[in-house]
Formats: C-alpha cells, sequence, structure tokens
C-alpha cells in the first residue's frame, strides 16, 4: 500500500502543495513497531519529505507512511490512484493499531471494501509500477525520482535474488505476519526497465501447519505454471507478455518460505522473458 502513498506524495510535489525538502514534524501518536526509524525518533523532531518517502520505500516504515499518508490525506491518494488506473486498491486506514488515545483508528469503507481494509492487487500493483516507470504517475521528474528510489529498495528484495547481478531491480515488498491467518508476502518490481513483475503470497502457514504432502489439485496447479511458461517460451514472439495464475508453489513439503517462491518464480519467468526476447 506504500506505492500509493508514494505516488500521490509525488503528485502533490508536482502540484506545489510539497517539497522535497519540506519539513514535518514526527508524530507518535500513530506508531505502528517501535524499531521504525522514525519511531525511534524525538517527538516533533523535524523530517524532510524526502526522507520520509525513503524510509517508507526503503525499509517499509510505518510511522513514515502515516505521516505522508495523514498530511496528503486518504481520500486524495485513493483518488489518485484510481485516476492512474487502478481497480480494487484502497488506504482505507493509517498504519496503527490504535490512536494516542488507545481508541480505534478511523476507516474508511466502500461498496467493494466494506470493513475499510488496505487493499491493493497484483493488477493494481503492476498498473502502478509501469506509469511511474512511463513517466506518467507524476511529471517525469518526480518519476525518475520514485525510480531512483525504487531501485535501492529492489536490491532487498526477493525477486532479484536468483537474478543476473547486473540486474536492475526497482521493487517494493510487503509483509506482515499473523499468527492466525499465516503470512502475506509480496512484491512488485521493475525489472531492467523490460517488464513489470508482481508475486503475492498471501496467507501463508506456519511451516508446522503445512501439509507434509502435495494434494493432486496442487500438483495440477504447479503443472499448469508450468505450461504458462512453456507455452510463452517456446511459442510466443511478442513482448512483453502478460499472464495471471494462483498455482500452489510446492512449499507444503518442503522447507521452502515464500520469499524463496518468489525468488524462484521470478528467476523462472526471468529467463523465459529473456529467452523469447533474444528469438526476436
Amino acid at each position: 500500500i506504500k506505492v500509493p502513498v508514494m505516488i500521490a506524495t509525488f503528485q502533490e510535489i508536482d502540484a506545489g502543495h510539497l517539497a522535497l525538502d519540506h519539513l514535518l514534524e514526527v508524530d507518535h501518536r500513530l506508531t505502528l513497531e517501535d524499531y521504525d526509524p522514525i519511531s525511534q525518533l524525538p517527538e516533533k523532531q523535524p523530517v524532510s519529505v524526502l526522507d520520509l518517502i525513503c524510509e517508507m520505500i526503503v525499509v517499509s516504515d510505518n510511522e513514515a507512511t502515516n505521516m505522508l499518508a495523514d498530511h496528503i490525506g486518504l481520500e486524495k491518494i485513493n483518488r489518485c490512484v484510481e485516476d492512474l488506473g487502478t481497480k480494487s486498491t484502497m488506504l482505507a486506514h493509517l498504519l496503527a493499531r490504535r490512536d494516542k488515545y488507545g481508541g480505534p483508528i478511523p476507516r474508511l469503507t466502500a461498496r467493494w471494501n466494506k470493513d475499510g481494509s488496505n487493499l491493493t492487487s497484483a493488477d493494481d500493483l503492476s498498473q502502478l509500477m509501469k506509469v511511474i516507470y512511463n513517466g506518467k504517475a507524476a511529471s517525469p521528474r518526480s518519476c525518475q525520482t520514485m525510480q531512483e528510489i525504487l531501485e535501492i529498495s529492489g536490491k532487498q528484495g526477493p525477486i532479484g535474488s536468483y537474478l543476473p547481478a547486473t540486474t536492475i531491480v526497482g521493487g517494493k515488498i510487503g509483509h506482515i505476519t499473523d499468527p492466525e491467518d499465516g503470512e502475506d508476502l509480496g512484491e512488485t518490481a521493475v525489472i531492467n526497465g523490460d517488464y513489470v513483475l508482481t508475486i503475492m503470497c498471501n496467507r501463508v502457514p506456519p511451516f508446522s501447519q503445512r501439509k507434509k504432502e502435495t494434494t493432486s489439485e496442487e500438483k495440477v496447479a504447479l503443472r499448469e505454471l508450468s505450461t504458462i511458461l512453456d507455452d510463452f517460451h517456446q511459442q510466443h514472439s511478442e513482448m512483453p507478455f502478460y499472464f495471471k495464475t494462483t498455482v500452489q508453489p510446492l512449499w507444503y513439503h518442503k522447507p521452502i518460505s515464500p520469499s524463496d517462491v518468489i525468488s524462484i518464480l521470478s528467476k523462472a519467468i526471468h529467463d523465459v522473458y529473456y529467452q523469447v526476447e533474444r528469438r526476436r
């Protein structure tokens, strides 16, 4: 959800309502994690908008996110990304458990988001990354700055883990751990400025709760992914290609993490993309 906040912030800069060197005061009323860098600063310490954006994207600082989102307004952020082509993205509440008085955090709702959850999708994230790299998410200068920040962030994400060392990955990871629902891990990235890849692993159970054997349904899903990749590798010449799948990779009977799954899928797609590109 932090990519929409970044884009909306740069649109505010382009409109003259903010500047990269504009200072916002640290406000601990909406701290989520005490270990976030901004959360460790003294109350009311001034921090530049540029530093807040970098902390939000590169280290995923939640309080930096809240400061920017609270300053801009959730409704404006949501209108911004909707205008850029998203269909199911909504920043419905700030990233905090409670306000400074211990009360609930206000939530926005919609017909398709009745409980006021923060929502996005692989389609929407890919769309937002595309318009950033096409220079259409904000001014060309702002899009270039966003790319530079994303390419610092992308050095630490799982999508680039198994790719060649010279690969330029502009990406943002998202990670939520819930003892009841399991682990959510995803990353959206642009590879070498050539294509967008977004992979989301949702509600992955802890190792102790995973199945010991792969079911026939999961084997079919894995064959489906293999068929898709092989089809593009062998037959398709039009680039870039795009596909969606909800396959369940083999993380149930092997000690493999969602991060490993993302890295493996990224490597497979990277190889397919560039082998097809070389045949053109």
